[in-house]
């Protein structure tokens, strides 16, 4: 990329067509070499930006926007009548002051368009620095005054520092606000975020890690907060990072200890990378996992001490502990760490019609693609035989999700299926019952392990012949005796 197509390309950072137009005047008078005209034109765009953005503030309702705006206008229609222009003269020499009193500016920013100001002074106005010489700005100069005055201004809109926290704040805090990441990001894409200044995602980084640590928000509100940062965190990647790496440490200072698995989920949900954690913290987190009894574990920081890479073999030597506790959450966990004779060694153990249901759904479906075939026979051979599992409400209903899912075994898994289907129809006399399982059979005929015949022999078997009654023996007629001479 050439320095004067990096200039041209200032212009699409614009937000608004009256910023892009003002802007590009200025850049094809440095084009062309007339940096004093360039510098004079960036000082004129700035003015009217700020303008702009205090009428953008007064249509949603400040007040003090307001007041400003009619008070310019004012003062325009009065002088345009007198030809007295000095107060116009005043509102431009004190155009920044405003700004920054709508934290439209923070000091350094202040510095760099003040000096537009002051170097468009002495290029619009014909000041001599000696008899024979004018003012002859250099190129560089009038370069970097036009990047300032798109960063600083043209670029972002008219909500900055703490009018924009509490304002994004109370967009996290809405109820409507999105859980989802992506969803947050397209929502923060078109407000105050899509240009925010360094110190305002600081302040967003560092509020909501606060929020989220140490106070006690409900589980959507958390989810909310997640969402926010991750969204942050993909908008803007190194301020995210260097906000965690200077703040994180202070803040887990203040955790108590009965909280502390708090850091464990957020370091997850946060995608927090590890090498951006303290080494003190990192060290605690690895001690929380090692030594805290389980019963004092929340089963969220279990999950969460599995996934962090670097706890991960910590929390393993723990695993027949949290098997006990919370198996169905470790079913989650990825890389897995649950197997699947572990989760056919759990379905075994129902105690109920609900409890069937509920390790159906939350252990044997999720596992379902780690299953080789023959463990999925095994399943299937232990619904047939347990009347707690085949007789559950819901487990027509699972089956046949189990089905779908491991169609690609059916090698090995067929006869399982088969003898499954066969004993659930020899159990009464209409196939569409719920028992029946006809969801399931619908499953298997269309997969070709099945058809309607089969059924109807099941359902309709032959009636046993009668046998065939033997033939009497015939009666022979007695044999004569022969008498001997």
């Amino acid at each position: 990329m050439t320095n004067l197509s990096d200039l041209d390309e200032l212009i699409l950072e614009c937000r608004n067509t009256q910023a892009k137009t003002y802007i590009s005047e200025a850049i094809k008078c440095y084009h062309s070499g007339a940096y004093r005209a360039c510098i004079v034109a960036t000082w004129v765009t700035v003015v009217f930006d700020i303008l702009s953005k205090l009428r953008e503030l007064d249509l949603s309702g400040d007040k003090k926007a307001k007041q400003i705006i009619d008070g310019y206008v004012k003062c325009c229609e009065a002088a345009g009548k007198s030809d007295d222009y000095r107060k116009p003269l005043e509102f431009e020499r004190d155009i920044l002051k405003t700004a920054q009193e709508f934290e439209l500016l923070n000091s350094i920013e202040f510095s760099d368009l003040a000096r537009i100001q002051e170097d468009r002074n002495r290029c619009a106005h014909p000041s001599m620095i000696d008899a024979e010489e004018i003012y002859t700005p250099p190129a560089e100069l009038a370069r970097a005054h036009l990047r300032h005055a798109v960063e600083h201004v043209l670029s972002r809109p008219p909500v900055q520092g703490k009018a924009a926290f509490d304002r994004i704040y109370s967009e996290i805090e809405s109820e409507y606000f999105p859980t989802d990441a992506a969803e947050a990001l397209k929502h923060f894409e078109h407000g105050p975020l899509a240009r925010a200044s360094e110190a305002l995602i600081r302040d967003l980084v560092t509020g909501i890690t606060k929020h989220i640590l140490i106070e006690e928000p409900t589980i959507t509100e958390r989810d909310r907060q997640f969402s926010a940062l991750n969204a942050i965190a993909a908008m803007y990647p190194n301020s995210f990072e260097k906000t965690l790496a200077a703040k994180f440490g202070d803040i887990v200072l203040r955790i108590e200890d009965k909280n502390w698995w708090r850091v464990l989920r957020f370091i997850d949900k946060a995608n927090m990378p590890w090498e951006l954690v303290p080494e003190n913290v990192q060290s605690q987190a690895l001690r929380y996992v090692q030594n805290t009894p389980v019963k004092n574990f929340i089963v969220g920081a279990i999950l969460s001490a599995f996934t962090i890479s670097a706890l991960r073999d910590a929390a393993m030597t723990r695993l027949p502990e949290f098997k006990e506790e919370c198996f169905e959450i470790l079913v989650e966990v990825n890389p897995p760490v649950i197997t699947g004779a572990d989760a056919i060694e759990r379905y075994k153990k129902v105690g109920s019609f609900r409890s069937a249901e509920q390790i159906g759904k939350n252990i044997i479906l999720p596992m379902a693609a780690r299953l080789s075939g023959v463990e999925v026979a095994e399943v299937v051979r232990i619904a047939l035989n347990e009347s707690q599992i085949w007789c559950a409400g819901d487990s027509p209903e699972i089956l046949v999700e189990l089905f779908q899912q491991t169609r690609d075994k059916l090698g090995t898994s067929r006869e399982a299926w088969r003898e499954f289907l066969t004993a659930m129809l020899k159990r009464g006399k209409d196939p569409d019952a719920h028992y029946a399982y006809p969801e399931l059979r619908k499953k298997m005929i269309d997969a070709g392990i099945w058809n309607d015949q089969e059924t109807q022999l099941i359902i309709n078997p032959p009636a046993p012949q009668e046998p065939t009654p033997a033939a009497p023996n015939p009666v022979l007629p007695p044999i004569a005796t022969v008498q001997g001479g």
